[in-house]
């Protein structure tokens, strides 16, 4: 539902908060959930340092809510990067 989609991307925002990183685009693909399953895959779009990103990594691999992460590019960006996430999210 959209309230679930809503309380996962505050979630995320969360954690990026907490390590300074910075969320560009949180995109859930809606197509991706059927009511056959409870899980939606989210592209996700950050900037920030690398070892600020991997204790976000660190942080969403211990949600319950985190099945699994399908895709992970990282590109270097003036001063900073940006990380390009695929994951699948259980929506309860």
């Amino acid at each position: 539902s959209r309230e679930e989609i809503d309380a996962v991307s505050s979630l995320l925002k969360k954690i990026t908060d907490k390590y300074g990183m910075e969320i560009l685009s949180v995109s859930p693909d809606v197509a991706t959930m059927t009511e056959k399953s409870n899980d939606i895959m989210v592209a996700i779009r950050l900037k920030g340092q690398f070892h600020d990103f991997r204790k976000f990594m660190i942080e969403l691999g211990g949600a319950p809510y985190l099945d699994r992460v399908e895709e992970l590019e990282i590109t270097q960006e003036t001063g900073n990067k940006e990380f390009y996430l695929k994951v699948w999210l259980v929506i309860v």
